[in-house]
């Protein structure tokens, strides 16, 4: 049975504007429940395996019936619950234990997952052995520091997507996100392509899979398992 492991960010603050965040609760429970349910197993792990937390801005807390079907359905299931609470640590992972890996969005992941020293290497370790790299929206900071075996950004010359500099423009999240992701991602090399904002847009180049925004993670789940299966 195929195994995929997401990486949350543990990021509960936006730097210095100190404004609450975490991983986006949809394109996490989306993609969750599209594998899961035809039978894949998932691990969820974070940096130091610290709690994960859905920013309060992708979800409603107190009324549950007002989400996602997908996050209705997470914030009743207890296991589902307890993989979040006490997430594996990501340092003591091997990448060969897994057919892939997928990055959830939530202004969390700009932080801690450009730049930590084991998201890098866990990123460079699947794309050496030809293994599944996805992301959705800001799910793709993990892998603006990372590397091809040749040296090379990862991302140089391959088809890549995320949530847009016109979308951070249009939330009037661009003076407080550390960077434009989807410029960085142009400065590495990447061929960026994208729908209009707040449209569903998947990538595709090889093993890597990007999409662009919380409405593109139930179509990338039905890439993800496609590859899986």
């Amino acid at each position: 049975m195929a195994r995929l492991l997401f990486i949350l960010t543990k990021t509960t603050e936006m730097g210095e504007a100190g404004r609450p965040t975490g991983f986006h609760y949809q394109e996490m429970a989306d993609v969750y429940y599209g594998l899961s349910d035809s039978g894949i197993d998932i691990d969820i792990a974070t940096v130091e395996g610290k709690e994960a937390h859905p920013a309060p801005d992708s979800f409603d807390k107190d009324t549950i019936s007002k989400n996602e079907k997908s996050v209705q359905r997470f914030m009743k299931d207890e296991a589902a619950l307890e993989k979040i609470k006490k997430p594996l640590n990501l340092s003591s992972l091997k990448p060969d234990a897994y057919e892939g890996v997928y990055f959830p969005g939530g202004y969390g992941a700009m932080w801690d997952l450009p730049c930590d020293k084991h998201v890098i290497k866990f990123v460079e370790e699947m794309n050496n052995t030809g293994k599944i790299i996805a992301a959705v929206c800001h799910g793709p900071a993990a892998l603006v520091n990372a590397k091809n075996s040749d040296g090379l950004p990862l991302v140089k010359n391959r088809r890549i997507n995320c949530f847009t500099d016109e979308e951070e423009r249009e939330m009037n999240m661009h003076d407080v996100m550390p960077f434009l992701l989807e410029s960085k991602l142009r400065a590495c090399g990447g061929l960026f392509e994208n729908a209009p904002p707040m449209k569903c847009h998947v990538a595709e180049d090889k093993n890597l899979i990007t999409g662009q925004n919380p409405a593109s993670a139930a179509k990338l789940a039905k890439i993800l398992l496609s590859k899986l299966s």
